[in-house]
């Protein structure tokens, strides 16, 4: 099964909405504010880069991790739905879910590891981003499901990158009321797409509950 395009942008609008980069650009210009331009647009680039990786091999491999620990289905896209949850919900509130607020040494020197951990990592994506992806998967487990969630996945990285990329131009553009309220309806859609995943499996672990 195949996502269609409504289903491939609710996808990529809940990615971004978890993702939060434009709540990470304040991290991202923090963390690399002493980089020289070229190092700094190179991070970028492995940030997203990584992040990409991180999130396919996460769809690819989620099918493997379910039989491996004898998870079901429902059951998996129910615990997915509500980790997100709780992420979504302090969206919502106009809250950031950004826990990567450590100063990290020698970043210069090892720009290239920063890029990955903590850039990519948890500042960028953190469990909850991979438990939506593995969720999606649940319901498109099929190769050219993988593959249309892949798709989805890198555009989403390119758009991260480009943020990044552009991370100064943006958030004097921007400001912190437009990021404010970007966050807020990010996680509105986010709730809306954990409690359909929530729903989903209970009706099917406890088809009671369908009525």
């Amino acid at each position: 099964m195949v996502m269609n395009l409504q289903e491939s942008l609710l996808f990529g609008v809940g990615l971004l909405a978890i993702i939060e980069p434009f709540s990470s650009l304040a991290f991202f210009n923090a963390y690399t504010k002493n980089y020289k331009n070229k190092i700094k647009n190179a991070s970028a680039i492995i940030s997203a880069l990584g992040v990409a990786i991180i999130l396919i091999a996460g769809a690819w491999g989620g099918e493997y991790i379910i039989k491996l620990f004898g998870i079901s289905v429902d059951a998996l896209r129910v615990a997915g739905g509500l980790v997100i949850l709780p992420n979504a919900l302090t969206l919502v509130k106009g809250e950031s879910t950004d826990t990567a607020g450590a100063n990290p040494k020698n970043r210069k020197k090892n720009w290239f590891s920063g890029a990955i951990v903590p850039l990519a990592i948890p500042a960028t994506i953190d469990g909850a981003t991979i438990a939506l992806v593995i969720t999606q998967v649940t319901k498109y487990n099929s190769i050219e499901g993988l593959t249309s969630i892949s798709f989805v996945i890198m555009a989403v990285a390119v758009i991260i990158g480009i943020i990044y990329l552009l991370c100064n131009l943006i958030r004097d553009i921007i400001g912190e009321t437009g990021i404010s309220i970007a966050t807020r309806l990010s996680g509105i859609i986010l709730v809306a797409i954990a409690v359909t995943a929530i729903v989903s499996g209970l009706k099917e672990m406890l088809p009671g509950l369908a009525g």
